[in-house]
């Protein structure tokens, strides 16, 4: 899926996907062999952590991708999945927020806020370039 979904969109065919795919596998196994030589704490929490980092990645590009009918640019998609988890992380690992459900709402709340500026932005520079074109 990573490499489907993530690189091959961006660098088209000048990554072989099956050869990428077997390191993104290697990737994450050493991640697990990792986690499991030395596991956190309280595993049950880190597993939440990335639930709902995952959450706030995700929920935003989804409901936009599903509700708007016109296009909405990769870059608008792809920074507000970043802000969501990057406010997640910040937030709960760095800022203090304890709760991740917490700061998995402030980060889904950043994100629709970048959405809904970039939707913005992107019908007035739509409207300003349609009307100079038909001049």
């Amino acid at each position: 899926m990573v490499v489907n979904d993530i690189v091959q969109p961006v660098f088209w065919d000048r990554v072989d996907g099956l050869v990428l795919s077997r390191w993104v596998l290697v990737g994450v196994g050493l991640v697990g062999v990792a986690l499991a030589w030395n596991p956190p704490p309280l595993i049950g929490l880190f597993a939440q952590k990335g639930g709902y980092g995952l959450a706030a990645a995700s929920l935003v590009p989804v409901l936009f991708g599903v509700l708007v009918r016109r296009h909405i640019p990769l870059w608008v998609v792809a920074v507000s999945a970043g802000i969501g988890l990057s406010t997640h992380l910040v937030l709960n690992l760095l800022l203090g927020v304890e709760n991740p459900a917490v700061s998995a709402t402030y980060a889904i709340i950043a994100a629709l806020a970048f959405v809904l500026l970039g939707l913005w932005l992107t019908r007035c520079e739509s409207e300003i370039h349609g009307s100079t074109s038909e001049q």
